[in-house]
């Protein structure tokens, strides 16, 4: 079982839910996070390079909740991710990984963090149990398998949260193989071993370990990926059959545009944006408009900015001193086949397709497996993951995207600012009008 992380579930004593979950997406906990950020008693804190005083993160959603839902906070027993809950459900215990847990600060060496935790008046107990990626915690709830219809023999076993599962289905092995999972949002980690020196300041790049084997998963998620077709399908084709097909259209019709779609150039933080940086003020953008531009242009330069997107990624890995070879990709992106020959174009490496399309279920059972062989992931992964397609990438189509690519990240360099004062602006409008928050 997975799902994704940092969805704050609060529940009672019973288990159930006291209130909607907050998504990772939840940007209403920022001026939490910034002060975690300025405050210097917590400075050591932050010198753990996977912790980030950022809005996705569980104790800046906790910190809002305690002041903005003091009731739901004061009925809430514990505190616990999506991954946690579920398994609560199934086995009623609330347990999940490591990997999850550093969503909740959570050090290995010294656990929970009793600074915040005295601070908000909670106890650890109030979170998650934590245990190892691959532990087996026991059998499921003889009701849970009534319920679906399952041997009531069943084994638990704790895998880890999506992205990360999908990474040992993207079959990462050997160092440098890329796993891009290409869904509504994006992940990009690539496999080092766990001896490597890396340098991850300036970044939102994490290395993330795991034990069986010793490697690193090197990257992050970004906030959009695949999502932006899915905008691009209700905006620009709001009176065409919202079905598949319409993705095939979208795909012609911007292969009818030229390589830069004509000059237009998308910023696609539509979201915000959490890796390689975080910026939840961040917003999209199309740059360049003039009046010989039509839909293709605008589709294309979208499908280019996923590829930008992809590269920056890439970029910011390699800057830590991680190597990336090839992308393993997989996901409903990689669908179109466009789409992938521009990551490929744009980042320069080869596109190989895992030919599992839910490969974060196949990471899953590679978890499990590992643990019921006492095998180690990767040569497991290496036994089941196989790959349907390679696309390679053009050097001339590469050398006119690098150009691009730099005016891509310009454009957000010169108006960061600018997203930073529409925000206040628009909190400060919404506040006049209504006295209350705005989730922007």
């Amino acid at each position: 079982m997975t799902s994704s992380s940092c969805n704050l579930v609060c529940t009672d004593s019973a288990g159930e839910p006291v209130c909607d979950s907050l998504l990772v997406s939840d940007k209403r906990s920022k001026r939490q996070a910034d002060r975690l950020a300025q405050d210097d008693s917590l400075a050591e804190l932050f010198t753990n390079s996977n912790f980030s005083a950022s809005a996705s993160y569980m104790f800046p959603k906790i910190c809002w909740l305690s002041e903005h839902e003091p009731t739901v906070f004061a009925e809430t027993e514990t505190f616990g991710s999506s991954n946690s809950f579920l398994t609560r459900r199934f086995t009623g215990r609330s347990v999940t990984d490591y990997l999850d847990a550093e969503k909740f600060y959570y050090d290995r060496d010294a656990g929970y963090p009793d600074e915040l935790l005295d601070r908000l008046g909670l106890d650890s107990e109030q979170l998650p149990d934590v245990v190892q990626v691959g532990t087996d915690i026991g059998p499921i709830d003889d009701s849970v398998a009534d319920e679906l219809g399952l041997p009531s023999d069943i084994r638990f076993v704790v895998t880890t949260y999506d992205a990360l599962a999908a990474f040992w289905g993207s079959g990462p092995t050997e160092e440098g193989d890329g796993t891009n999972v290409c869904g509504t949002c994006s992940s990009l980690r690539t496999a080092m071993p766990g001896t490597a020196s890396l340098d991850l300041s300036g970044s939102t790049i994490k290395a993330q370990r795991f034990a069986r084997p010793d490697i690193l998963a090197v990257g992050g998620s970004n906030s959009i990926e695949g999502g932006l077709l899915e905008w691009v399908k209700s905006t620009l084709y709001p009176d065409e059959k919202q079905g598949e097909e319409l993705f095939d259209t979208m795909e012609a019709e911007a292969r009818e545009s030229s390589l830069g779609a004509g000059g237009v150039v998308f910023l696609p933080y539509l979201l915000g944006e959490r890796a390689p940086f975080d910026d939840p003020d961040a917003r999209g953008m199309f740059f360049g408009l003039e009046r010989k531009h039509g839909r293709e242009d605008l589709v294309r330069a979208v499908f280019e900015s996923i590829g930008f997107l992809t590269r920056h990624m890439v970029s910011e890995i390699e800057r830590s001193n991680a190597t990336v070879e090839t992308l393993e990709a997989a996901g409903g992106l990689t669908r179109r086949n466009f789409a992938c020959q521009i990551k490929a174009d744009v980042t320069g490496k080869p596109v190989l397709l895992v030919e599992e399309l839910e490969n974060t279920a196949l990471g899953c059972m590679i978890i499990t497996a590992s643990q019921a062989r006492e095998e180690d992931m990767q040569s497991i992964a290496n036994e089941v993951v196989d790959y349907s397609r390679r696309f390679e990438p053009d050097p001339d189509r590469h050398e006119k995207y690098s150009e691009l690519y730099d005016l891509f990240r310009e454009l957000y360099e010169s108006n960061k600012e600018n997203f930073k004062r529409r925000a206040d602006l628009i909190e400060r409008l919404d506040e006049d009008e209504t006295g209350s928050d705005r989730q922007l």
